[in-house]
């Protein structure tokens, strides 16, 4: 099939996250925590100790304006403008001696206006035993104590924002160490926009209302994964921004602090890189969120580390926008973080979260449950990433809100089923108010891992895989050893429940108990290492069991998956007489329909050939179709745009082909056309299912392509005539975007005709229909056949007089049963003639006896309960059965006489 070049008209939507901020009022760096001296003193700082006036230059006002028309074409927001400064504490700040003769140094600095401050040093060093504290003059907000140990590996350093205009470094001399500290602060950061800290130490929310915190039931289980997400702040040149990353292991599991985060980052709104000096001043939070998922909650303390350097990026445009940091120092084991694991494979997550710190905000959790698709970056300047290097989910509503991605949630990890990292954040068009369903575009680690080979500082293998091991996934961890995890997870699912097995880690004995979750969702505990679930949903669901520890720490979470089908009953069930006390019960087999298609059938492209007719559609060959053999085409779908159409379907060279004008079509919408004559498909040979764009006018674009990536010569075919068939293919350098799409074209097949196949697919959009291997005939619920029943007829004989249903159930797989399908009519047996020679018993509703005529022919009589039990056996029995010990409820009675076996169904009143 050759490639075919085409003019289209393409629909571009994604942009480039902008960044916002949200501050804690109370943060740490390492630090050791307490007050200042003075706090314990009578001095009053505000009165007494002069301030450093900063100047304030510039206009706020102004550059809200601008960087409003920044953000508007896909830049960064700025939170804050640096202004320089050289101030050191000794040389600029004041000796002061509190009340209790303790000495203390203090340099106090205003900057007019500020929302909150923020100090960069171009050289800060604490001697040992020395302490330095900071705090605002209201003292509501205090950083520190910082000691020796918070001395950075550089001389650059960076100190947390702190709420107002107004604060004060405060410096504690050692006792017995008279070596003076070196704190120069180089830069004063004016907080002025999008910094929702207050003197109040309150926290407005920074992101709206749909997101959702990760403490709520949502997060349960991703604790582990969480502790490894960081929110980010970043220097670059003189401007601060924001953006969220995450620890990541790597395959010597050595605890290197690499943090892994999206290129852009590193970028200004005038595409003006970090450099090293930036990046020795950048801020890390971890921990940065709220106790529990209302937004009332209080706030845990973070924990925070500065400074980090560069050691791989790929770039936005032409690449797949990601960013892998190296901090300057190890974390503490006290910040309990998490290394997150990864996956560097191209598989789609097929469900997962994305952890994040929208708009600065306090950590939050947003759920996908359907497959991440395939995606090309595209923004609205057009900065067009690497073909096909971007992940794009859609989050899912679920019981907290539909939280999405926003500013400050760009370099997130994307989390798939397995709880590994497959993406980090480039942006979308998501968002709360209008656009929950919106995208949400991941880099994908797959293409960060080695795909632009130029140096070690443009792949990520060389530094997470330091020896080579190769693997494709690997877990995460924490810094302390690992818990070991439960082993041998088994799914199995069988009336209508599904059971797990697995087996306990060799240290059993320290596990108090397990956790359940059900699609990452904390479903139940258990000390047993079996469970049943009974409350499931059908589809692709991901079961997982990890072990809680008697320290209350954890394990990994071991996970497996399993498909439930939603078992169909039989069609058409119909039960009538055919002869004196027999019915013969019929029925169809149950009926199945798939929609079928290449790539994502999701409208985002429209082309034409400037008024020329063209077919355009997709085909599948004989190892796609091997599910499908003998099944019907029973309709095609389409989103009509302008103009007429048809449909042609053949296979193989235009065999058994089939046409069928599309009459009157709803134009911008999906239209689902039933075919007159269903088409049966012969899986031996290639199917093609086309629309063909007959008459349209030159500016209009008829046919409606996916964002792709195509499946090429199956998703895209295309052709003039309607008999020499080649793909849609445009490629770059061609002066217009390039064409990496599939038609929106799909077909409906059915289950209906022909026999279920056992074929296995290969690579394909199709599954088998599921197998009946038989049925079960019911006659007023109760069960008549002891082996499921391979045909679709049952002949049941002796029926007992009265009024009776039926119905049928499908048994799939020896074990599964489908919901009974009741019979279109009911069976009335007639009365017989009751005369000298009939065996009958009245009455037929008893209570305390029931009587037999002509019990004299009966040799053997059963009394059966409604569950198959036999309540009562009596040889020879009198005219007279007593009965009231019977339970209420219905029972057969089996009566045997030389001749015949005659069943009667009574029932005892309540």
């Amino acid at each position: 099939m050759n490639k075919k070049h085409f003019l289209f008209l393409t629909l571009p939507m994604s942009i480039l996250y902008s960044f916002i901020i949200g501050i804690s009022t109370v943060n740490a760096q390492i630090s050791e925590g307490g007050l200042p001296p003075s706090f314990n003193s009578q001095n009053t700082l505000k009165n007494t100790l002069a301030a450093v006036e900063v100047p304030v230059n510039f206009s706020v006002e102004d550059l809200k304006i601008v960087d409003e028309w920044q953000v508007s074409q896909g830049a960064p927001l700025r939170v804050a403008k640096l202004i320089d400064a050289n101030l050191d504490i000794i040389k600029d700040g004041n000796q002061i001696s509190l009340t209790d003769n303790q000495t203390v140094w203090q340099l106090r600095i205003q900057a007019e206006g500020a929302i909150a401050i923020m100090l960069y040093y171009n050289d800060f060093y604490i001697p040992e035993g020395g302490k330095l504290f900071i705090y605002n003059t209201d003292k509501t907000q205090v950083l520190g104590a910082y000691t020796s140990t918070t001395n950075p590996s550089t001389q650059k350093f960076a100190t947390e924002f702190i709420a107002g205009d107004d604060i004060v470094l405060e410096y504690v001399p050692a006792a017995n160490n008279a070596e003076q500290p070196r704190i120069n602060i180089e830069s004063i950061g004016y907080g002025y926009n999008h910094l929702y800290i207050t003197k109040t130490s309150s926290l407005k929310n920074a992101s709206n209302d749909c997101m959702v915190n990760i403490n709520c039931e949502e997060g349960d289980a991703w604790q582990a994964e969480k502790e490894g997400v960081c929110k980010m702040i970043q220097r670059i040149g003189k401007s601060s921004y924001i953006c969220s990353g995450s620890l990541v292991n790597n395959t010597k599991e050595d605890l290197t602090p690499y943090v892994l985060s999206a290129f852009h980052c590193s970028q200004s709104e005038s595409n003006v890189s970090a450099s090293k000096d930036d990046y020795s001043q950048w801020l890390f939070y971890f921990g940065y969120e709220r106790t529990q998922c209302t937004n009332l909650s209080i706030a845990y303390r973070p924990n925070t580390m500065t400074g980090c350097i560069k050691v791989a990026s790929t770039p936005t445009s032409g690449g797949s926008d990601g960013l892998l940091l190296k901090l300057n120092q190890s974390i503490p084991e006290s910040y309990n973080v998490y290394y997150n694991g990864w996956d560097r494979s191209d598989k789609a997550a097929q469900s997962g979260v994305g952890i994040h710190h929208p708009n600065g905000d306090y950590k939050k959790i947003s759920t996908f449950k359907s497959p991440a698709k395939t995606i090309t970056w595209n923004d609205i300047n057009g900065v067009r990433g690497y073909n096909n290097a971007h992940w794009n989910v859609i989050f899912d509503a679920t019981n907290n809100g539909q939280s999405v991605t926003a500013g400050g949630s760009s370099g997130s990890p994307l989390f798939n089923q397995n709880k590994l990292i497959v993406g980090t954040l480039t942006g979308g068009d998501s968002n709360c108010n209008d656009k929950p369903d919106g995208s949400n575009i991941y880099g994908k680690l797959f293409y960060h891992w080695n795909k632009f080979p130029g140096s070690d500082t443009t792949r990520m293998d060389i530094w997470l895989d330091p020896i080579n091991k190769g693997v494709t996934q690997l877990a995460g961890r924490y810094a302390s050893q690992n818990k070991l995890s439960p082993t041998d997870l088994t799914l199995t699912y069988n009336n209508k429940t599904v059971t797990l097995k697995w087996k306990a880690p060799e240290n059993a004995s320290d596990i108090e108990k397990y956790a359940i979750y059900r699609n990452n969702i904390l479903l139940d505990y258990t000390t047993s290492t079996t469970y049943t679930d009974e409350s499931f949903e059908t589809g692709s669901q991901i079961y997982g069991v990890s072990g809680i520890y008697t320290d209350g720490k954890e394990s990994g979470t071991t996970n497996a998956t399993i498909l439930i089908t939603d078992y169909k009953g039989p069609t058409n069930v119909i039960a009538k007489e055919t002869a004196e006390n027999t019915v013969l019960v019929s029925w169809k087999a149950p009926l199945y329909q798939q929609t079928i298609f290449w790539g994502s059938n999701t409208n985002f492209v429209s082309i034409g050939l400037k008024g020329n007719p063209f077919y355009f559609g997709q085909t599948w060959d004989a190892n796609d179709l091997a599910p499908f053999n003998n099944k019907k085409l029973t309709a095609v779908k389409f989103t009509p745009l302008a103009g007429t159409y048809s449909i042609l379907i053949f296979q193989g060279e235009m065999e058994n082909k089939y046409q069928q004008k599309v009459s009157n079509p709803q134009y911008k919408q999906t239209n689902t056309i039933t075919l007159k004559t269903p088409y049966v498909i012969d899986a031996t040979k290639n199917l093609y299912v086309t629309i063909y764009a007959e008459n349209y006018k030159e500016k209009e674009y008829p046919a409606y392509a996916d964002k792709g990536p195509a499946i090429s010569g199956k998703g895209n075919v295309i052709s003039y005539d309607g008999k020499k068939w080649e793909y849609l293919y445009l490629p770059e350098g061609s002066g217009s975007t390039v064409f990496d799409a599939n038609f929106v074209v799909a077909a409906v097949v059915t289950s209906e005709e022909g026999s279920l196949s056992n074929d296995k697919l290969r690579s394909n959009p199709v599954a088998a229909f599921p197998e009946v291997t038989g049925y079960n005939v019911y006659r007023d619920q109760i069960k008549l056949n002891r082996t499921f029943i391979t045909g679709t007829e049952y002949l049941d004989k002796n029926v007992p007089l009265g009024k009776h249903t039926y119905s049928v159930s499908a048994v799939y797989n020896e074990n599964d049963e489908s919901v009974l399908t009741n019979a279109e009519n009911e069976i009335n047996v007639s009365i017989e003639d009751a005369g000298n020679n009939a065996v009958n018993i009245v009455p037929l509703i008893f209570n305390e006896q029931v009587r037999i005529n002509n019990a004299q022919q009966v040799t053997l009589i059963e009394i059966i309960s409604a569950d198959g039990k036999v309540v009562k056996q009596i040889k020879n029995p009198e005219e007279v059965i007593y009965t009231g010990s019977f339970a209420p409820g219905i029972y057969i009675f089996k009566i045997h006489t030389n001749n015949d076996i005659k069943i009667i169904q009574a029932a005892k009143r309540r």
